[in-house]
């Protein structure tokens, strides 16, 4: 009798397993969000399906968050109209919010207190020069781990200005981003990540999620050798063929692709 209780106990911890596979694997989903999925951030981006386009200073994001956990986030990116010394980006934040993501629940790697949280730029772009792709996990400045100051690979375009990314994140937290079929996985960045970096990522896509979140602005680049004074005003980037790959955590479920 012992022998037969233990094999339909471990029968039944087996159909468990495959349960939560199966649900894991159903409750994954790819989004191709449409305009009203969307958010404008602050001022004078334009949104359109999958994607949005930043005129001078502006901020576009999604309504939801995701965990991105086993997932992916794809688009274009055409960076050529952006003057050098300006700051074009596409990037993931953890906010905390509830119904549908707004401006004020803004957080960021390198605020502190209640406004920080995991921050990961897939590109911070100087103009249409190049660009960086940095991990932003610990609170505070310092070379410790990704912290304010981030763990980064930066690189320049090579006249190559309009291109597509593709994000891809582990269960674990790990990522990897291809820029224009450049692979920048966590051994191309300094500092590496560390484990606590990686649990990080995981705790806050799993808890919060992560909503996407991309601006234009003014005050720092990377790759400063491609200039560091620009025209914001007469910048202009755009977003195209948005996918998201994942289950949304908080907001409204966006548009199925």
């Amino acid at each position: 009798v012992s022998t037969q209780s233990t094999g339909v106990t471990d029968n039944m911890q087996i159909i468990l397993l495959i349960s939560v596979i199966l649900l894991s694997t159903v409750c994954a989903e790819e989004y191709c969000p449409a305009a009203g999925d969307l958010i404008v951030g602050y001022g004078n981006a334009q949104l359109h399906d999958q994607g949005w386009t930043n005129h001078g200073a502006g901020a576009a994001a999604t309504k939801a968050s995701f965990n991105l956990l086993g997932g992916s986030v794809d688009y274009d990116i055409d960076l050529s109209n952006v003057k050098t010394g300006v700051n074009a980006n596409i990037y993931s934040i953890c906010p905390q919010f509830s119904g549908s993501f707004a401006p004020a629940a803004y957080c960021d790697g390198a605020k502190t207190g209640n406004d920080w949280c995991v921050e990961v730029d897939f590109i911070e772009s100087n103009g249409n020069c190049g660009g960086q792709t940095t991990l932003h996990t610990r609170e505070g400045p310092g070379t410790n781990g990704c912290t304010a100051w981030g763990c980064a690979n930066s690189y320049h375009y090579n006249g190559q200005s309009s291109f597509h990314m593709r994000v891809e994140f582990g269960p674990d937290g790990t990522w990897v981003t291809y820029h224009n079929n450049q692979k920048i996985d966590p051994s191309n960045l300094n500092p590496q990540p560390q484990s606590a970096d990686w649990s990080a990522l995981k705790a806050q896509f799993s808890s919060r999620g992560a909503v996407i979140y991309s601006s234009q602005w003014v005050g720092w680049v990377p790759v400063q050798d491609c200039g560091t004074n620009g025209n914001l005003a007469d910048s202009t980037f755009t977003i195209t063929n948005l996918r998201i790959n994942g289950t949304v955590v908080n907001g409204p479920k966006p548009r199925l692709c």
